[in-house]
């Protein structure tokens, strides 16, 4: 059975992922900073359905939390860093502490992961990694400067693991507005022009990113260093706002 390793799985887009790597067959290690309704209910759900899933408890930011897990995780075949965090402002009033916590969780730790898992993922038959960057990497907003920067830090790092490692495949996805839970339920979602830039008219779901981190990583269907954008066609038009 082969084992993926996800982190920030409790909701959004980490939880569709580890209900539908569950589904196909693999061990699913739910990484949360702390246990919690959502990540016990998403393990749940996936042992009812016949799955294999364990909590993996740890903050990916804390260097001897992370380094302890890694040492008694037994195999690895996929590994997908999702965890992130939002420090929305513009550059001149972002504030260094939101810089440092951007940088720490969305991209230092996702290096630090996966040097921890590379001798596993060296020995797996098909060790993939897959880094969750966003559109706002690939083309920055207003208001958007420490998470852009990092999320382009990280499409640029999944470059550099494909040439560097080619025995793994590697990958990025870049969402634009995911339609998970807490997007639904904003009031601005309902509103009839919500959708406008989208050339698609819909935002992304949670299960189709979900399904595509899945064929990543089983059936690369690109070139192993690749970013793959997930956000309706909005990237492709003229708009920047």
């Amino acid at each position: 059975m082969k084992t993926v390793l996800i982190t920030g799985a409790s909701r959004g887009i980490g939880n569709a992922m580890a209900s539908y790597f569950a589904k196909q067959g693999y061990r699913v290690l739910i990484n949360v900073r702390q246990q919690n309704q959502h990540s016990d209910a998403l393990l749940q759900t996936i042992k009812q359905q016949g799955g294999v899933a364990e909590l993996a408890i740890f903050d990916i930011t804390d260097k001897l939390a992370r380094e302890q897990y890694m040492k008694q995780c037994p195999s690895l075949d996929v590994l997908i860093n999702n965890a992130g965090c939002l420090a929305d402002n513009l550059l001149v009033q972002t504030p260094l502490t939101d810089w440092q916590r951007c940088m720490a969780t969305n991209y230092e730790a996702s290096c630090a992961l996966f040097e921890l898992a590379k001798p596993h993922l060296l020995k797996s038959k098909q060790g993939c990694v897959i880094n969750m960057a966003s559109i706002s990497g690939v083309r920055p907003r207003a208001g958007q400067s420490a998470y852009s920067v990092t999320k382009s830090m990280l499409i640029a790092w999944t470059h550099w693991l494909a040439e560097q490692y080619p025995q793994i495949n590697s990958f990025a996805i870049s969402p634009g507005p995911v339609a998970t839970d807490m997007i639904v339920n904003a009031p601005w979602y309902q509103e009839k022009n919500a959708f406008n830039r989208i050339p698609l008219r819909r935002f992304c779901q949670p299960e189709e990113i979900a399904h595509a981190a899945y064929c990543l990583a089983t059936h690369p269907m690109i070139y192993s260093g690749e970013n793959l954008i997930m956000d309706g066609g909005y990237t492709q038009t003229t708009q920047t706002a």
